[in-house]
């Protein structure tokens, strides 16, 4: 089976981790794991790439910042609870005693520090960049803060009936607001400049 790409329903889903991929998946049924970005489905696939619908989610950097922190400090998880995935979160250990602040803190000093692939900038799995020009490869993009809208409306294009996206992998959290202060907001300003230019988010 072909990850994230589904003959039945001739689509193909590029997920970006921590943007509500799991429940995406889930919902189409859709194999494999792994985050793999456009120019492998590209490359690897490329009749399909031709012929399918592509398309993703995306989510605003700052709750974003907020949920790969609060997933990675979680003791049991989608991650490092469930049979597949047996092994724990690679930033738990780090993480798990700091607050907020001292991880963003890290993110900006010590980037290396961070092994998952939810601290890099989302627009590297679905934007083809050329100098200071950025190219959106895929056919539609949804949000995360309408996902349900966004989704049923895909669905609908894609001839996709009776189904409903499922809460899946949730990070356990308030609204991202009352965790930051000016600090640790230009921290995420700086790190995500290009996701929150090129999708248009604000704080």
């Amino acid at each position: 089976m072909s990850i994230n790409i589904s003959d039945r329903y001739k689509c193909i889903f590029i997920h970006v981790p921590r943007a509500a991929g799991t429940s995406i998946k889930e919902a189409l049924e859709l194999s494999g794991r792994g985050h793999l970005p456009w120019q492998y489905y590209y490359l690897v696939y490329p009749e399909q790439w031709q012929s399918y619908v592509k398309f993703s989610v995306v989510r605003n950097p700052w709750e974003r910042a907020l949920s790969t922190y609060c997933y990675a400090k979680m003791a049991k998880s989608y991650w490092s609870d469930n049979i597949k995935h047996i092994n724990p979160h690679p930033d738990h250990e780090l993480l798990r005693n700091k607050t907020f602040d001292e991880c963003c803190e890290i993110l900006l000093n010590n980037r290396n520090l961070l092994k998952h692939e939810a601290w890099h900038p989302q627009y590297v799995w679905i934007m083809k960049r050329e100098n200071d020009n950025y190219t959106l490869m895929v056919d539609y993009l949804l949000r995360f803060e309408n996902l349900q809208h966004d989704a049923m409306q895909l669905f609908e294009i894609l001839k996709i009936k009776n189904i409903k996206l499922p809460r899946v992998n949730p990070s356990d959290h308030k609204h991202y607001h009352q965790y930051y202060n000016q600090a640790t907001k230009d921290i995420v300003d700086t790190i995500y400049i290009e996701d929150i230019r090129l999708f248009n988010y604000v704080f």
